[in-house]
């Protein structure tokens, strides 16, 4: 099923990888796994790559996993990575067909799209089982309104828990602290048994801590023990969510 296993990534660097603004798939990426079965990406650094990626559909990302089950990113940084278009240039994401892995201990901050982000187009069901755990996020989203921490499309039975995203508003786009699009296939929702659970999430006036489509309501999503700090008060106020 699967072309590769067990491949280790460790005390790399990938930067200043620009992109193909013809290219006809995603380009300027940093550090990916594809079809991997048992995978371990830990103490690596993605950089300042794919500002002249241009594709619309699809995009580039610091450290990312596709295709893949039982993936371990740890300990890696992914900071200043950028996109020509208006997709992704975020930090970490599990996309296509990722099952079973986890995303720990990383540091982001400064990209243009999401920092940790989970996504699966509708149609397939293949994003299952990941969790995204004590991370931290500072200032990403710096484009087309991404968050610190996103949901996209066909995502079941995932874990968001003690992350810290800190956020202020950016000169493009309107930033979040945390995004649900809850994309349909075939009139039925496609998010569900998530669980977001004993995260902070640090804001200013201009920035929403949750943002959520219009079918949230109906979406299979439990908020747990999280914190939402509101610097723009004369003090600071937090207030713990519970929902669903």
């Amino acid at each position: 099923m699967f072309a590769n296993a067990d491949v280790v990534i460790r005390d790399s660097q990938a930067y200043r990888n620009s992109g193909n603004p013809s290219a006809m798939r995603n380009s300027g990426s940093g550090i990916v796994l594809g079809s991997v079965d048992g995978g371990t990406i830990e103490r690596s650094d993605a950089f300042g790559n794919g500002w002249l990626h241009g594709l619309e559909s699809e995009g580039p990302l610091g450290i990312s996993a596709y295709d893949s089950r039982n993936i371990v990113i740890q300990h890696n940084r992914s900071f200043r990575n950028t996109t020509g278009s208006g997709t992704e240039g975020g930090g970490f994401d599990f996309d296509q067909n990722v099952s079973s892995s986890v995303m720990q201990y990383n540091q982001s901050y400064q990209n243009h799209g999401a920092r940790y982000l989970l996504a699966q187009l509708t149609g397939l069901k293949g994003n299952v089982g990941n969790v995204v755990q004590f991370n931290l996020t500072t200032n990403d989203g710096r484009k087309s309104g991404f968050a610190g921490l996103q949901l996209y499309g066909a995502v079941s039975n995932a874990r968001f828990a003690n992350n810290v995203v800190r956020m202020t508003a950016a000169r493009h786009g309107q930033p979040v602290a945390f995004r649900i699009d809850c994309a349909r296939d075939k009139q039925e929702l496609t998010v569900s048994g998530i669980s977001i659970e004993s995260n902070i999430f640090l804001g200013t006036r201009k920035v929403d801590a949750v943002r959520m489509d219009r079918n949230y309501a109906n979406a299979k999503v439990h908020f747990k023990r999280n914190a939402y700090i509101d610097f723009s008060c004369n003090s600071v106020s937090s207030r713990v969510l519970s929902s669903h």
